[in-house]
């Protein structure tokens, strides 16, 4: 018996059980490549977060070396109503929050990072859209062997 490859494949794609199969399938790729610029938006994240350490950093100990002189001190308090300690304080308390912030950011990449590849494992496990086509197949070769036979029928005795 000879089967027609193509009028098979139509056969199983227009199977209920196959069109449902696919439709999960394609739904559970979505959500692996938005777990994936998930992985990669948090990221970017950590990296924004660390040019604010820096900047907390380079900000508090710009001016180590020198003193500010009395003027600049008093411009600075008449202006900001704080002398250069208080700023020091701020920018070192500034750079623990920012410090804090990373931490926490860079467990949000973590988690993200093991939701995708959990998706990811789970897509490669799944067999449902091989076994959803495989028993069209055989639906298809059982009609395929109840259809009448082509050509003549069979001589009579």
């Amino acid at each position: 018996m000879t089967i027609d490859l193509k009028e098979q494949n139509v056969f199983v794609e227009a199977q209920p059980a196959v069109i449902a199969a696919q439709k999960k399938h394609r739904q559970r790729w979505l959500a692996i490549q938005q777990a994936d610029r998930n992985v990669i938006q948090q990221a970017r994240k950590v990296t924004s977060l660390l040019y604010a350490f820096e900047l907390c950093i380079e900000k508090m100990y710009c001016g180590v070396d020198e003193d500010l002189s009395e003027k600049d001190e008093k411009l600075l308090e008449k202006y900001t109503n704080g002398d250069s300690e208080s700023w020091f304080y701020c920018y070192n308390s500034a750079q623990e929050i920012v410090q804090s912030a990373i931490v926490d950011q860079c467990r949000k990449v973590t988690l993200a990072d093991f939701q995708y590849k959990k998706l990811k494992e789970e897509n490669e496990t799944c067999e449902e859209l091989s076994v959803a086509r495989a028993a069209a197949q055989e639906e298809y070769k059982k009609l395929q062997e109840q259809k009448p036979k082509r050509g003549r029928p069979p001589a009579k005795k």
